[in-house]
C-alpha cells in the first residue's frame, strides 16, 4: 500500500496574523498536493471558524475527539473513500500547561487491500531551554507508550507526524530512534534539502502576509514524520511554493510511504 501523509503547522493567530486571508491558501495547497492523511497544529478557534475547515470536508473525513467541547488545535484529517477508520483517540500532555500541546491519532483500513496503518498527529512543547527539551522527551515517551499500544492492538505500522519542536540531533530524537522511529528524509534518498520551518511571513496591513524561504538545512527542520521500521519512503518534501510560504512560518511536509 502506498501513501502520502502531510504535516503541516498553520500559525496560529498568536501574533497578528490573521487567518482568513491565508485559508484560501492553504486550502490551494493541500488540494494541490492531495496528502491522503492530513494532521494540522495550531488550529485555533478563528481556524475553526475559517473557509479552511469547510473547504477540507470536500475531501477529507476528519478523526472524531472524545471531548469536542475542548479545542482541537491537532486535528486529523483522511480520505473516507481510501480507509475506514477503525479506532481513534486524543491526548493532552497537560491542559493546564498548555491546552494546545497533545497527539490526536486514527487506525486506518485500506478499502482497497484491506492494509492498516495507524498515524499520530501531534504537537510537542515548544521553548527552547535544556528543561523544555526534557518536557518534549516526555512528549515523545508518553506518545512512544501509545503508539506501541495501538501497533500491538492493530498489528500495523504506526507513524508519527507533526511539529516536534525540535531537530534531529536533539535527545528526543535520539530517544525515538532508540525507540525503532526515523525522520523521513533519513529514510529515502529523494528528499528535501532544507528545513521546514523558515522566517515568519510578514503581515502587511490588509492582513495579507509575504513568506520567504530559508537557506537552513533540512536537519534544522523542527516538522517530522517518523517512520517505523520496515516502511519504504518513497520521498520526503517540504512544500515552498508560494501559497505555502505566504500562510505560515512552516512548510507542509509530506512523505510517500510503501509498506
Amino acid at each position: 500500500m502506498k501513501v502520502r501523509l502531510m504535516t503541516s503547522n498553520i500559525w496560529g493567530d498568536f501574533f497578528h496574523n490573521p487567518v482568513e486571508p491565508r485559508a484560501p491558501l492553504l486550502a490551494e495547497v493541500f488540494k494541490r498536493w492531495k496528502p491522503d492523511i492530513l494532521g494540522l497544529q495550531e488550529v485555533g478557534r478563528s481556524w475553526w471558524k475559517s473557509k479552511l475547515i469547510p473547504e477540507l470536508g470536500k475531501t477529507y473525513a476528519q478523526v472524531p475527539v472524545e471531548h469536542p467541547e475542548k479545542l482541537n488545535c491537532t486535528p486529523l484529517f483522511f480520505r473516507e473513500e481510501q480507509f475506514e477508520l477503525l479506532d481513534f483517540g486524543r491526548y493532552l500532555f497537560h491542559e493546564p500547561l498548555d491546552y494546545s500541546k497533545g497527539w490526536n491519532y486514527g487506525v486506518f483500513k485500506s478499502r482497497a487491500d484491506g492494509k492498516t496503518l495507524a498515524v499520530f498527529n501531534t504537537h510537542f512543547w515548544w521553548k527552547s531551554e535544556l528543561r523544555d527539551e526534557v518536557i518534549r522527551r516526555y512528549n515523545a515517551m508518553e506518545t512512544v507508550a501509545a503508539m506501541k499500544r495501538i501497533g500491538g492492538k492493530f498489528s500495523c505500522p504506526v507513524f508519527l507526524m507533526g511539529d516536534l519542536n525540535c531537530k534531529c540531533d536533539s535527545m528526543t530524537w535520539e530517544y525515538l530512534r532508540g525507540q525503532g522511529w526515523q525522520t523521513s528524509f533519513f529514510c529515502t534518498d529523494d528528499y528535501s534539502p532544507y528545513s521546514s520551518n523558515h522566517h515568519d511571513p510578514v503581515v502587511h496591513a490588509d492582513g495579507t502576509c509575504t513568506g520567504c524561504t530559508t537557506d537552513e538545512p533540512k536537519e534544522n527542520s523542527i516538522d517530522h514524520i517518523a517512520i517505523p521500521a520496515g516502511v519504504k519512503v518513497i520521498c520526503q518534501y517540504a512544500v515552498i511554493d508560494r501559497e505555502a510560504l505566504d500562510s505560515s512560518d512552516h512548510s507542509p511536509v509530506y512523505a510517500d510511504v510503501e509498506f
